[in-house]
């Protein structure tokens, strides 16, 4: 798949600006979970302190990081390592929960998105974004 202009021509700024890290889990690969939505998850807010918003589409935001995400085309495939936090008042936490409901999250994939803040949805911002596209991702 080739990047949208915009976004190709983003990536050879001297100054790009910054580029949000948004995560989707597909649950609804889980055993029992067929069509449910995916959790949609993000590491900050918007500029008006409330979560991300992205193609129509809401992420919450939630302590998570993903390392070791590279191309190989030779020798063994990388191995992308995501953390995600605990973070809750219960005993267990809420994402433990979440991996009780979903089998572990196993065979559940991660899509991880890669989108310039510039051209997420306008109600991200407190005057909107003219530049929202939904299209512009470089992942």
């Amino acid at each position: 798949m080739s990047l949208p202009e915009k976004v190709t021509r983003k990536l050879q700024d001297l100054a790009p600006g910054a580029v949000l890290e948004l995560f989707e889990v597909h649950v609804g690969d889980a055993p029992g979970h067929a069509g449910e939505a995916p959790l949609r998850l993000h590491a900050g807010t918007n500029e008006l302190c409330e979560d991300v918003v992205w193609a129509g589409a809401t992420y919450a935001r939630w302590p998570i990081e993903a390392e070791g995400f590279e191309v190989a085309t030779q020798g063994v495939a990388p191995r992308p390592t995501l953390r995600v936090a605990n973070a809750s008042n219960l005993e267990f936490g809420v994402f433990s929960a979440l991996l009780r409901q979903y089998n572990n999250l196993l065979k559940c994939p991660v899509r991880r998105i890669l989108v310039y803040a510039e051209f997420i949805d306008a109600v991200n911002f407190p005057n909107g974004n003219p530049l929202a596209d939904p299209n512009a991702v470089t992942s």
